[in-house]
């Protein structure tokens, strides 16, 4: 079994934007939850006629601090405006800084074929994801 384990705040970052399995958005823009999950992934959230919610999270690994938004599937944030609000310093949140890594997975990779790119840029090295590490965001 690994153990993952980080030293300081903004060492590792872990990026998620995931469907919600349970809200969405009726046509009225009424928000709605539905008790059985959806079957719904990001590569596949535009070929359905529901309005979905999808959260977009950033925890860092060592504090369990994270940062979170949600959307609408009709109109998705930009993963990049995300990154910056997250980053930047805030008035009464304390999660803030750029991380030395940062893992994504690969759905993640697949829905913003430009961000591994961006991440690069910023000088953050990219963790591969492997089975478990995401399931630890609490």
């Amino acid at each position: 079994m690994k153990r993952y384990q980080s030293n300081h705040s903004n060492e590792v970052h872990q990026l998620i934007v995931t469907p919600s399995k349970h809200y969405y958005v009726t046509s009225t823009a009424t928000f709605k939850y539905q008790k059985k999950p959806f079957e719904i992934k990001l590569d596949n959230i535009n070929r359905t006629k529901i309005i979905h919610i999808i959260h977009y999270l950033i925890r860092d690994h060592f504090s369990g601090l994270f940062y979170w938004e949600i959307c609408s599937s009709v109109a998705p944030i930009p993963i990049y405006e995300f990154l910056f609000r997250a980053w930047n310093k805030k008035e009464k949140h304390p999660f803030h800084g750029i991380p030395e890594y940062m893992t994504i997975s690969k759905n993640v990779q697949l829905y913003f074929p430009n961000l591994m790119g961006f991440v690069e840029i910023k000088g953050i090295t990219y963790i591969k994801v492997t089975s478990g590490f995401q399931g630890g965001v609490r």
